[in-house]
């Protein structure tokens, strides 16, 4: 009995030990050899841990970035770990970013100036000229026209930050009114999350670019939520 027991001890311990070593190791067995696509535009946020099924293959969209310009020396395998973040962190110090190993808004535009042809980082604060609409219902979808807008360009809205396309080339940004938000949060930064829903009020908006510099202040008001049941005309 007690050697049954020993050996389901070990066993276990065996099988715990192997799965740590996994999973620190896995960035070295290579899924797929390196296919340049040209062009690489992250958008997600991507940091230690992260994986290509939470962030629609993005995780190896870096990976590839960084193998074909020597920062790794392994092809994508869609885990974010301790060889990813040790070269997003030797990228970031040649660039003169934070070396803090997170993909943010400025390492990603650094990333896209770098590998699409023609690209360059916004010199100046972008600047907003206006909205259309300034006023409308949860839902609706705001143009911004003005300045300065990039591909990684964040929209704050009220406490929080919402997901937006820009166009025109950088002089045009569209973005949806949220029924929900929750605080912006910088990668670096720990932050007690929460969802505020949103109501009837005024709300400033202003957008922040790729070199972390922040538009003037507009302003949009909700009237309210969208009718699910318009009359017919």
């Amino acid at each position: 009995m007690r050697i049954i027991r020993r050996t389901l001890s070990l066993l276990l311990i065996t099988v715990f030990a192997f799965g740590i070593y996994a999973q620190a190791h896995a960035e070295v067995i290579a899924s797929t050899p390196y296919v340049s696509t040209g062009c690489t535009d992250i958008s997600a946020l991507l940091s230690y841990g992260k994986y290509d099924y939470s962030t629609g293959s993005q995780v190896s969209a870096l990976q590839n970035f960084l193998h074909a310009h020597n920062y790794l020396s392994v092809s994508a395998t869609g885990y974010f770990g301790p060889m990813t973040r040790t070269a997003v962190m030797v990228f970031q110090k040649e660039n003169g970013l934070k070396a803090d190993g997170i993909v943010g808004v400025q390492t990603r535009a650094h990333i896209f100036a770098k590998d699409c042809a023609g690209s360059t980082l916004p010199t100046a604060a972008p600047s907003i000229a206006s909205i259309s609409p300034a006023i409308g219902t949860i839902g609706s979808t705001v143009t911004v026209n003005g300045s300065g807008f990039t591909s990684s360009s964040i929209v704050h809205f009220s406490i929080g930050a919402v997901p937006a396309v820009v166009g025109n080339n950088g002089t045009t940004l569209t973005f949806t009114v949220p029924e929900y938000i929750g605080p912006y949060c910088k990668p670096t930064m720990a932050c007690l999350m929460y969802a505020q829903i949103l109501s009837n009020g005024t709300f400033d908006v202003s957008v922040e670019n790729a070199n972390g510099s922040t538009s003037n202040t507009v302003q949009f008001v909700i009237t309210g939520k969208p009718n699910p049941f318009p009359q017919a005309q």
